[in-house]
């Protein structure tokens, strides 16, 4: 049984959360990424962290709400989880809560996507301190590579872009190695194989 990658759209402006929820179900119909998805929002920081809560650190049988609606927790089903975040937010914004989210034993196994308007230096600075300490703390979990490699993948068929694909695949191989039984990873590679030499044969 395939599980359902989780999204998690964190932005303030309602417009755009439609706007990025619309382009990933796009995404679907498109086979570019799989059909298995669930998608989530919140308008800031300290929202998405009270769902990251709710759905990854509270028991599975635990009746519980969000926004007043009933949701279901998803202990341990945060390696499958895809935070796409803006960064300019109050009273959390994206940066502050990818900071808490990579500090935490739990969360720290959930993928970010960063958006901004108004990138600067010091903003992709600090971004890339948190990223060069996620992967010192991880550099062993099979988990992160694989789900960067889902990224990469996803990017890659999107644009037809091989280089992004052998990328993906080196991202694959890492988790394999680092988890000999972790299967979802050889088809993936195989399969990514198959993907570049069919885009090769219809240039």
């Amino acid at each position: 049984m395939n599980e359902e990658l989780l999204f998690f759209i964190v932005e303030h402006d309602k417009v755009m959360r439609k706007i990025i929820a619309n382009f990933l179900r796009q995404m679907v119909h498109d086979d570019v990424i799989p059909p298995y998805l669930e998608l989530y929002d919140a308008s800031n920081g300290e929202e998405a962290l009270n769902l990251f809560k709710i759905m990854f650190k509270t028991a599975a049988e635990t009746s519980s709400t969000y926004r007043d609606e009933p949701i279901t927790p998803l202990p341990g089903r945060q390696g499958k989880a895809i935070a796409i975040s803006d960064v300019e937010m109050e009273p959390i914004g994206g940066r502050e809560l990818l900071q808490v989210c990579m500090d935490d034993k739990i969360l720290r196994d959930m993928s970010f996507v960063m958006m901004t308007q108004n990138p600067d230096l010091g903003l992709v600075s600090d971004l890339g301190e948190i990223y060069q300490k996620i992967i010192a703390g991880h550099s062993q979990d099979a988990t992160l590579w694989f789900n960067r490699a889902v990224n990469l993948a996803a990017w890659g068929r999107k644009d037809n872009n091989n280089s992004m694909l052998r990328e993906a695949i080196d991202h694959f191989r890492v988790a394999l190695k680092l988890r000999p039984d972790y299967l979802e990873a050889d088809r993936a590679i195989q399969q990514l194989k198959f993907d570049i030499k069919a885009g090769m044969k219809g240039v």
